[in-house]
């Protein structure tokens, strides 16, 4: 997304496209393209004006959960019965 935003200073037009884009300004890339001029007296005359990129993170593809692995709470202890299980068929004591 790229817009132009205008306020009474740099910082407030990056606040203003932060709270646009609903991000924080530190997500944000900046051009700054005017900012108001001080005055003989202190004052400012004119406006800032910032253009505002921001590009949202591509999303992290979901980890494909296998029904086995959804249903196994403790995939040790399935491991541990099937050993059991051979080593009975085996005639072995478990020694």
């Amino acid at each position: 997304m790229e817009k132009e935003f205008t306020a009474k200073t740099v910082e407030e037009a990056k606040e203003l496209a932060a709270k646009e884009f609903g991000v924080s300004a530190d997500e944000i890339e900046f051009d700054i393209l005017e900012q108001p001029r001080k005055t003989l007296f202190g004052g400012l005359k004119g406006e800032a004006r910032v253009n505002a990129v921001y590009e949202p993170a591509a999303e992290e593809p979901k980890k494909r959960v296998f029904e086995d692995e959804a249903n196994d709470e403790a995939p040790a202890a399935g491991a541990a019965e099937k050993i059991e299980d051979v080593s009975d068929e085996n005639g072995d004591d478990g020694v």
